[in-house]
């Protein structure tokens, strides 16, 4: 599984260089299959996000909470246009 061909692999491991830890290949798939129902470009923005933020290596959960603060604040966005 190569980090290059996957946006979603390519970010945490670059996370990783960020938060100084080395992620194995079975952590690697764990976080790739738990997020898979994502939107790819979401979770590498929540990634990135998570970098600004989070003190220690993001868990799946820190990730997806920061997928749907993204995706909510686009809805408003939106809605703010429509109106």
């Amino acid at each position: 599984m190569s980090g290059a061909q996957n946006p979603v692999m390519a970010a945490l491991l670059a996370a990783a260089l960020g938060y100084r830890t080395e992620l194995t290949e079975k952590q690697l798939r764990l976080y790739d299959r738990l997020l898979a129902d994502l939107d790819p470009a979401r979770v590498v923005k929540a990634i990135g996000e998570c970098l600004k933020t989070c003190r220690y290596f993001p868990t799946v959960a820190e990730i997806r909470e920061q997928c749907g603060e993204s995706e909510q604040a686009a809805i408003e966005a939106a809605w703010q246009r429509v109106k």
